[in-house]
């Protein structure tokens, strides 16, 4: 198994966020939702390769499609 990064990150929109939680429950080691919490966090942003079926699971589990898989932003 490897864990390379792809180049790709979770994102989460906070202002479609309704902290339903179903993201959480598929990838915890991802994303949380704290107690009283307004909207899911992310708390690995990076992806690897053998992460991203469970993250794209996840995506599509948002019943107000909050989250999203974009490539990784360049640091300069």
């Amino acid at each position: 198994m490897t864990n390379t990064t792809t180049g790709l990150e979770i994102c989460v929109d906070g202002g479609k966020c309704l902290a339903y939680g179903n993201c959480v429950s598929i990838a915890p080691d991802f994303l949380d939702l704290p107690a009283k919490a307004k909207t899911v966090i992310v708390l690995k942003r990076e992806v690897g390769e053998d992460e991203i079926e469970e993250l794209e699971e996840a995506v599509r589990s948002c019943p107000v499609r909050a989250l999203s898989i974009i490539p990784t932003r360049a640091v300069e």
